[in-house]
C-alpha cells in the first residue's frame, strides 16, 4: 500500500488519460474485469466478451527492416477477436493511416507458417481509440464506428474483419446528469475521475464494476514504486498538453495578427482604390454634368438667338409694309425698333 506521502496528496484518484493511469485501470490482469465490462457496454452485445487474454504490447516487424508497432493495450477474447485499445491526448499527423497500421499489424500477426494454416483461422480486429481532441475529418459526435462498407445502397458492412471505434472526449456531456446511457457514464468517469473526491452513487448503482474501478483508480492503493511511475507519466502528460496548448495559442495569435495585418493592408488598398475610382468617377460625372450644362446653355442660347432672328425678320417685314403705306421713318422706327439705317436700306 502507499505510504503517507501518497495519502497526503490533494487528489484521491489517478488520471486515466495518462499512459500509466490508463494501463493500470484496463491493462492489468487483476483489472481485466473492468475492460471486459467496458467493452461489452461499447459493443452492445456484438460480440459478447466473457474473458480475454492480454497479449504482448509490442508487435515485432515481419521482416528485419520493418517497423515495430507498440500498442497501449492488445488483448484477445475467448472467442478469438483481437482488440487494440489506445489513449491519445494530442492530435497526430496521419492518424487514419496509423489506425490502419494498428489494425493490419494485429491482423497479419494471426497468420502462421506451415501447411495447417488456413484463412478460416483469421479473426476480426477491433481498434478502439480514446481521443482527447476532435478529429476534423470525422463527424462531430462522441462515438464514431467505422468499418469496410458498401459505398452505395444502405452502406451495409461487407467486411467485418476490421472495425474502428473512435471516442472523441470533447463531445462528452459536461454533466453526469446529461449522460444518456451507461456507455456515456463509463466514458464520463474515465475522463473526470481525477477531479472527483468520490464516485457518485448514481454511477455505482448503474454500473456494477464502479466499486472495483474506484479501488483501482485510488492513489492510496498504489505502492511507492507504482506512484513514482505514475508521477512520471503524469508529468509527461502535462508537458505534452502544455506544448499543444502553447502551439494552439501561437496559432491563434498568429491568426489574429495576420487578420489585423490583412485588415490594415486591405484598408490601405481600399482607400487607394477608392480614391482612384472616385477620381475617375468624378471626372466622368464632371464631364457628364459639363456636357449636360453646355447642352442646356446651348439650347437656351439657340432658342434666344432664334427668337431674336425671328423678331428681326418680322420687324423688317412690318417696316416694309408701313413704308409701302407711306409712313415716315420716325413712325416706322418707333413701331419696329429698327434703326434709321435699317429702314433706309429697305
Amino acid at each position: 500500500m502507499a505510504d503517507m506521502t501518497h495519502t497526503t496528496r490533494s487528489r484521491r484518484f489517478i488520471n486515466p488519460l495518462t499512459d500509466v493511469g490508463f494501463k493500470r485501470l484496463f491493462g492489468q490482469d487483476e483489472n481485466k474485469g473492468l475492460l471486459i465490462a467496458f467493452l461489452n457496454c461499447l459493443f452492445k452485445g456484438k460480440p459478447i466478451i466473457s474473458d480475454l487474454t492480454y497479449n504482448d504490447k509490442e508487435i515485432l516487424p515481419i521482416e528485419d527492416e520493418g517497423k515495430t508497432v507498440i500498442f497501449d493495450i492488445h488483448c484477445t477474447t475467448s472467442t478469438g477477436e483481437h482488440i487494440v485499445v489506445e489513449m491519445q491526448c494530442e492530435p497526430q499527423a496521419y492518424f487514419n493511416q496509423r489506425s490502419l497500421l494498428y489494425a493490419s499489424s494485429a491482423y497479419v500477426r494471426q497468420t502462421q507458417k506451415g501447411k495447417d494454416w488456413s484463412y478460416t483461422r483469421l479473426q476480426p480486429v477491433y481498434v478502439i481509440s480514446f481521443l482527447d481532441f476532435k478529429l476534423k475529418e470525422y463527424p462531430a459526435k462522441l462515438i464514431t464506428r467505422s468499418s469496410i462498407r458498401d459505398d452505395e445502397g444502405e452502406h451495409a458492412t461487407i467486411n467485418p474483419y476490421m472495425r474502428f471505434i473512435y471516442i472523441q472526449l470533447p463531445f462528452l456531456p459536461k454533466a453526469l446528469e446529461d449522460c444518456r446511457d451507461n456507455l456515456e457514464k463509463w466514458i464520463y468517469i474515465i475522463k473526470n475521475i481525477e477531479n472527483m473526491e468520490t464516485i457518485p452513487m448514481q454511477l455505482k448503482s448503474a454500473i456494477d464494476e464502479m466499486r472495483q474501478f474506484e479501488e483501482a483508480a485510488s492513489i492510496a492503493s498504489m505502492t511507492s514504486e507504482e506512484y513514482r511511475a505514475y508521477e512520471r507519466s503524469l508529468r509527461n502528460y502535462r508537458d505534452r498538453i502544455g506544448v499543444l496548448e502553447y502551439y494552439q495559442q501561437q496559432f491563434t495569435n498568429g491568426r489574429a495578427e495576420g487578420r489585423a495585418a490583412g485588415l490594415a493592408e486591405g484598408r490601405a488598398e481600399g482607400r487607394a482604390e477608392g480614391r482612384a475610382e472616385g477620381r475617375a468617377e468624378g471626372r466622368a460625372e464632371g464631364r457628364a454634368e459639363g456636357r449636360a450644362a453646355g447642352l442646356a446653355e446651348g439650347r437656351a442660347e439657340g432658342r434666344a438667338e432664334g427668337r431674336a432672328e425671328g423678331e428681326l425678320e418680322q420687324n423688317l417685314k412690318n417696316a416694309r409694309n408701313m413704308k409701302a403705306y407711306g409712313l415716315d421713318a420716325d413712325m416706322i422706327h418707333k413701331v419696329t425698333g429698327l434703326s434709321y439705317e435699317e429702314i433706309a436700306a429697305l
